[in-house]
Parts: structure tokens; sequence; C-alpha cells
């Protein structure tokens, strides 16, 4: 049995949307189930998950979507109720001191507010970041669907501004304790991480926990940053303030292999810094890291542990 059903004109942020579809998928009876905002990218998603493509066709990004897939109709009245429970809890509640029209509004209500973490349609995501810099704060993007010069250009920006700006398409980040989207919360300590990988950040965050120590800070830079496009400029800018950070003690970089170009930088800016440094780029060779004077890792695993 499949249940779709379209809810025009209903955004919600994603994080949200993902932790909710998590719970429904949870319940006793439901084979697959997701809630999502309708764009092209989650269509897709859901197409190869064997929903119909037919009954997808007329959502756009700002419309919400409720999938469902069960062979019992008591366990599909169990998840449409949660949805509606859930959606109705939000509704019902007061948000008003903590959910703003507005991101002035946001800072008049917290005028102590540093870091922004940005979870809109791509489309709309990159303004907004701009408006965040505009305003000093630093910023995460968890959103995707930002161009690849939309990025270059904020960070850009950012670094002449001195601020950070972590991703677009940044799931993972943990900042002086805080755990920000889907980060895990480890206790604090002296290993800082600046991860291109969200799942790498959280194998390595967690696994260090497990080993007894903490995290500083974890800075994920997005997937592309260390694209020649792009340039590494979030993962250099995290290797410089987790090197004047003195809670930190030790860094680990995490990514899949640079571009070789941005790997040199890289090795530079950790040459330079006076804190040991451990490198898992997965599948990169360790002569270049060891000359640079860092320490390779062959696997997250090894990472945490040299930590």
């Amino acid at each position: 049995m499949e249940h779709i059903e379209l809810i025009k004109d209903s955004y919600h942020d994603s994080v949200t949307l993902m932790l909710l579809s998590r719970n429904l998928s949870n319940l006793p009876g439901i084979s697959h189930a997701a809630v999502l905002m309708g764009t092209s990218h989650n269509h897709e998603l859901l197409v190869q998950t064997g929903f119909d493509s037919q009954k997808l066709s007329h959502s756009t990004s700002n419309d919400l979507i409720i999938a469902v897939k069960t062979d019992d109709q008591s366990a599909l009245d169990a998840a449409l109720l949660t949805v509606k429970e859930h959606f109705g809890r939000q509704k019902n509640e007061n948000f008003s001191e903590y959910r703003p029209r507005s991101l002035s509004t946001a800072i008049k209500l917290q005028p102590d507010t540093s870091l922004a973490l940005i979870s809109l349609p791509g489309e709309y995501a990159s303004a907004v970041a701009d408006e965040c810099l505009d305003r000093d704060l630093a910023v995460m993007i968890f959103s995707d669907n930002v161009s690849e010069k939309d990025e270059l250009r904020l960070k850009l920006k950012a670094r002449d501004k001195g601020l950070l700006v972590m991703g677009p398409d940044c799931g993972t980040a943990i900042i002086a304790g805080h755990p920000l989207a889907f980060a895990n919360r480890v206790r604090r300590g002296s290993v800082g991480i600046v991860g291109a990988s969200g799942t790498g950040i959280q194998e390595v965050s967690v696994t260090v926990h497990k080993l007894g120590q903490g995290i500083s800070h974890a800075i994920g830079t997005g997937g592309r940053d260390l694209s020649r496009e792009v340039g590494g400029l979030t993962m250099l800018e995290g290797i410089r303030i987790l090197s004047a950070n003195s809670e930190t003690h030790v860094i680990v970089l995490i990514s899949k292999p640079p571009h070789p170009k941005i790997t040199k930088i890289v090795l530079t800016a950790a040459k330079q810094n006076e804190k040991p440094v451990i490198i898992n780029f997965i599948g990169a060779e360790p002569e270049p890291i060891q000359e640079s004077g860092a320490i390779p890792a062959a696997t997250l695993e090894n990472a945490a542990i040299a930590a």
C-alpha cells in the first residue's frame, strides 16, 4: 500500500523533516516513510525507493510531501496520526520567542548570536548567508543545491571578514560543545576536527569519546570545499581557528582526496601549524603527509586513535 499526500505551500526545514521521517520509519508495520519538501532531488529519491513518480509530478520545492509504504492500514493510520500530531504540536505551542519571522527579529531577540544555521531551499540559502555575513555572523549552511560560484563567493567574503562558512551541504558540526544538525553529543576535550565528510566527523568524534577523550570543535566544510574551484577555504580557515584555540591540542583533518593543488596548500598550512596534525584523506598516499610533518591515518578509526 502506497500513500502519497501533498500539502501545498507548507515549507519546513529539512533537519526537522529528516527526524520526523526517521520516527515514522521506526513505527511497527511501516516499510518506508519520508516527509520532505518537493524538490526535484527529493522526487528522485522517492522514485528510487519505489514511489509513483506520477503522483509526485505536481509538487514544488515549497510543497510538503508525506510518503508512506505499508501493508497494514492500521500502521498507515498510526503514521499519519504521528505526522498530524507533530505539526499540530508545532502549531499550538508558543514558538514566538524562538521562531521569529526574519533574521533581524532573531538577532534582536538574541543579540549575542554569533552563528547561524541555514536550512532552506538552495535557491534562497546563499542570499540568507550573505545577510548573515553582513551582520558578522558565522554560517553553517545545511542546505544543498547552492551553486559552486556562490559557495566560493561566500567563503571569500567570510575570509575577508574573519568569519567562517561551513557548507553548503554541511550536515555535521560541533562548536564549543554544541552539536549542530546531525552531530553526536560527545564530551568536550582537546581534539579539534576539520572535515569535508559529515559521517567522517561523526565517526572520529564518537571514537574519540569512547576512548575517553573529547572534542573542542568539529568544523564541517561541505563536500566541495577541497575542490580546485573552491580551494579548501573552509579547511584552511578551520586549521587557523583550531591552531589559535587554546582548548585544542591536536587537529584531525578528514576528506576524500582533495585536488592535488589543494592538497599541497592544505599540507603547507598543516606544516606551519605548531600543533600535531593527523590527516585522513581517504585513499591518499601517506608519503606527502609525512613529509609535511603531519601524521597519516589510513582509516577514520586510526585517526581517532592517533588523536
